[in-house]
């Protein structure tokens, strides 16, 4: 999840638009387009097979740290008085990313404990 993240700011900052404004994504990023849906997803898929709570808000929290690389490209590129709002979209992204990440793997572990102890 990370690493996409990662990728989609690092791949927008490699090109370079001049004036053509602020919401226009690189080519390359449309590729990384299907990651916004792909990634809650699976983490859905995930913790609906464990049967874990939080299912669809952790799915949503991860959705929103994918977007906010794609608002910390757009504001990257766009006009250079408010590219500090890169920054803040980035920072964003990575807090929650922290407490995504911490809440995931708590609940993964917390259900895999149950179901070692129904065996």
């Amino acid at each position: 999840m990370i690493s996409y993240f990662g990728k989609i700011v690092s791949d927008t900052l490699d090109h370079n638009f001049s004036n053509v404004g602020p919401f226009i994504i690189g080519f390359g990023n449309y590729r990384y387009a299907d990651y916004l849906l792909t990634c809650p997803m699976l983490v859905y898929d995930l913790l609906y097979q464990l049967r874990a709570p939080y299912r669809t808000s952790l799915s949503a929290i991860i959705f929103a740290i994918l977007l906010s690389g794609v608002l910390a490209e757009f504001y990257a590129l766009g006009d250079p008085r408010l590219r500090g709002g890169a920054y803040a979209w980035y920072g964003f992204g990575m807090f929650w990313f922290i407490a995504a990440y911490v809440a995931v793997m708590t609940v993964v572990r917390k259900q895999y404990e149950r179901l070692a102890q129904l065996a």
